[in-house]
């Protein structure tokens, strides 16, 4: 995770001020999105599955948190192709990862504020 990059990118596109309510959002929809996904996996049910990975992912690849993107694609291609077993067998990556990214950006943000 590359905040500092994800800033960057941001200040050349000439919106940074931005930056700082995109993290806050990031965080305060991430346990929604977790939970989201975590019963779109409970449920077996791959077009719930894709969803809720696609979303997530285009908000961890919004800030840059690469890993995070990274999975919840892998778990977005599973369901695509059905495998909801080989999707499912990656929750406890994805539940690990999400709630570091998390905290890092909560970290990051306070030590900003």
């Amino acid at each position: 995770m590359d905040l500092d990059a994800f800033r960057r990118e941001m200040r050349a596109a000439g919106v940074e001020e931005a930056v700082d309510t995109i993290l806050d959002t990031f965080v305060q929809s991430a346990g929604e999105r977790i939970a989201a996904l975590s019963t779109a996996l409970a449920s077996g049910e791959a077009t719930a599955i894709k969803r809720a990975a696609h979303a997530f992912k285009s908000s961890a690849g919004t800030i840059g948190a690469k890993g995070l993107a990274t999975l919840l694609q892998q778990v977005e291609a599973l369901a695509e192709a059905g495998d909801i077993a080989q999707a499912r067998a990656l929750a406890e990556r994805f539940a690990t990862e999400s709630a570091a990214v998390t905290a890092y950006v909560q970290r990051a943000r306070q030590a900003a504020s």
